[in-house]
């Protein structure tokens, strides 16, 4: 019985190393909070900061884009970190833990909602996003600021070779004044320039922003009372 007592409790540990690892691994964010806790002057990635400027005033919630590395920083801004792994408890008592289905048990609305580059949220199409984006209106205030931004090169239902990348994502982001009562109040939609290096090849990095994503959008909430 001792042994598989010992066993029992060593897979556990190894499953969750294995979770935390897979975690860290997919979460710059994650890997610069651990940094900041050993430095006297922390570092802010400088499109979340941008984010954090261009809030209206009110509360905020973060989620699954680890917020708590920003809500260490700004200890006096009303940040609510919202993950979906529960693992997130482990390391960082003060969030909530919610997938997309339970937004509603969090019982609470907010005036600025950010999610930036959340993996879990790529591999689909843009319909795939408005299914999404519909879950998260469960937490915004009417006039709720959303920010979103994903990585191009993550969405399905695309072909790249025919489509107009910078017109179709545009296009679609209005789009959802009518479906979602979601205004656009402002975007980034920013593709790699090729250019030829002195050995004749091209520069083949996928996008300019691999943490935050290279499409970047700026909603607000348009629902009446």
């Amino acid at each position: 019985m001792r042994t598989i007592e010992h066993f029992s409790k060593t897979d556990q540990k190894e499953e969750f190393n294995i979770e935390y690892l897979r975690y860290r691994t997919r979460n710059p964010k994650h890997g610069l909070w651990l940094m900041n806790r050993k430095r006297p002057n922390k570092v802010v990635y400088d499109d979340d900061a941008r984010i954090l400027a261009k809030c209206k005033e009110g509360t905020i919630a973060i989620y699954n884009s680890c917020g708590y590395y920003l809500k260490d920083i700004f200890p006096a801004t009303d940040i609510d970190v919202i993950e979906s792994k529960e693992l997130v408890k482990t390391f960082y008592k003060d969030c909530h833990i919610a997938s997309r289905e339970e937004l509603h048990n969090i019982g609470k609305r907010y005036d600025n909602f950010i999610v930036t580059n959340f993996r879990g949220d790529l591999w689909t199409t843009v319909e795939g996003l408005e299914t999404h984006f519909a879950k998260y209106k469960v937490l915004m205030n009417n006039g709720c600021y959303f920010f979103y931004s994903f990585r191009d090169t993550q969405m399905l239902g695309i072909n790249r070779l025919k489509t107009d990348m910078e017109k179709y994502f545009l296009d679609w982001a209005l789009s959802l004044r009518d479906k979602l009562n979601f205004e656009l109040l402002s975007h980034t939609i920013a593709f790699p320039k090729k250019f030829r290096k002195a050995d004749g090849t091209f520069d083949l990095n996928e996008n300019p922003d691999t943490v935050n994503g290279n499409i970047k959008f700026l909603f607000r909430n348009m629902d009446q009372a």
